[in-house]
């Protein structure tokens, strides 16, 4: 009997006090069944994990080779486009972990696909930067339990509650090069301030409002619009336009104006 045979045995005597009567044969069988049946369900969950890993971190390599910032980074000098080339390849990771969790498919891709349209005239490093803090900038949610967002309906609580992410998510940018961090940081604290001062978390209103999270805030809430979640149909660009012209108060007026001038000339 080998060492792994006697570890078992010790355990019969105890399973025969709970089961009287039952054959130590079986017990050491059943033993046996069990543990390997355990060794499989944690092999499995580990290959599991390990597919999961890998799938993300494929399609990002995928997303990284067609990324739109591409030309830009090749205007930055090669020292400086290493790490900025690392920084973007961190927020598109980080980016799809975001969407899985909170269910909203593609949402980091499209906020920042947006927001790089919307800055075309400004300078390379700026669009670089802008373009990865709006892959991050729901980070916060990722302290929060996921059952929250595969809730059709929320209580009045969890909604006051889901609002501390603007905070929360400071925690996740660690990785953000220092020189860099209060870009992400306005885009992660201050993407639901609205123009007229209504919004949280510090009812900031105008030009108080950082730039990149006044891109944010309006870009989101169109990608939003029109994506279908559950029960709530898309909408088309046109009638979401109509959607954030109702509740203007919420946005830059100059940035609305120009998204509506990028969106409706864009190929559908």
């Amino acid at each position: 009997m080998g060492e792994n045979d006697d570890v078992l045995t010790e355990i019969i005597p105890f399973i025969q006090d709970l089961i009287p009567g039952i054959p130590a044969a079986l017990v050491l069988f059943l033993t046996k069944v069990a543990f390997f049946i355990f060794v499989c369900t944690l092999f499995a969950f580990i290959v599991f994990g390990l597919a999961l890993h890998f799938k993300r971190r494929i399609s990002a390599k995928r997303y990284l080779k067609n990324l739109p910032v591409s030309k830009d980074l090749e205007k930055i000098e090669p020292e400086l486009r290493k790490k900025l080339f690392n920084l973007v390849r961190q927020c598109v990771v980080l980016g799809s972990v975001i969407d899985s969790y909170t269910n909203r498919k593609s949402n980091s891709k499209k906020v920042s696909m947006i927001i790089f349209s919307l800055l075309k005239d400004k300078e390379p490093l700026e669009r670089i930067l802008f373009y990865a803090a709006a892959m991050v900038y729901d980070a916060g949610y990722l302290e929060f339990k996921q059952s929250l967002f595969h809730s059709e309906v929320l209580s009045r609580k969890e909604e006051i509650f889901l609002r501390t992410h603007v905070a929360r998510g400071l925690f996740q940018l660690d990785f953000v090069p220092y020189e860099y961090k209060s870009i992400f940081w306005e885009a992660v604290f201050f993407h639901h301030e609205n123009q007229n001062g209504t919004g949280f978390p510090d009812g900031l209103n105008g030009d108080k409002i950082p730039y990149v999270a006044r891109l944010i805030h309006l870009t989101e809430d169109y990608v939003s619009l029109v994506r279908q979640d559950g029960y709530k149909k898309s909408l088309s660009r046109k009638k979401a336009l109509d959607e954030l012209k109702k509740v203007s108060f919420k946005y830059d007026p100059e940035l609305l104006l120009l998204l509506e001038k990028i969106l409706l000339t864009r190929k559908k």
